[in-house]
C-alpha cells in the first residue's frame, strides 16, 4: 500500500491545500453567512483561526429557515501580552 493511502484525512486536505491556502480567500466572500467550506474550516486551525456561528442567534434564524450566522476567531502570540501601536493598528485593520 502506497504511503499516500495511509495519510489521515487532514493529511489528505493539507496536501492538496496549495500551502495550507485551500478556498479560505473565496470561501470569505460568501457575504450572507461567512461560513467557509469544511476542509477550509481545518486549514484555518494551521492559522491560529476557527469559525463559530452565532449561539445567541441560532434558534431565531432556524426558526426563519436561515443559514447560521458565522464570525471568526483569530488567536494572537503576544510575548508577555503586549502589543506595540504598529501591532495594535494591524490588528485592528485584520478585524475590520
Amino acid at each position: 500500500m502506497s504511503e499516500k493511502n495511509n495519510l489521515s484525512a487532514i493529511e489528505k486536505v493539507k496536501q492538496a491545500s496549495d500551502g495550507l491556502r485551500g478556498t479560505i480567500n473565496e470561501g470569505l466572500l460568501d457575504e450572507v453567512t461567512g461560513a467557509i467550506s469544511e476542509d477550509d474550516q481545518a486549514l484555518l486551525k494551521f492559522h491560529g483561526m476557527y469559525q463559530q456561528d452565532d449561539r445567541d442567534r441560532r434558534e431565531e434564524r432556524a426558526e426563519k429557515k436561515l443559514e447560521r450566522l458565522y464570525s471568526f476567531m483569530i488567536r494572537l502570540r503576544l510575548p508577555g501580552g503586549f502589543l506595540t501601536p504598529e501591532q495594535w493598528i494591524a490588528t485592528h485593520h485584520i478585524a475590520r
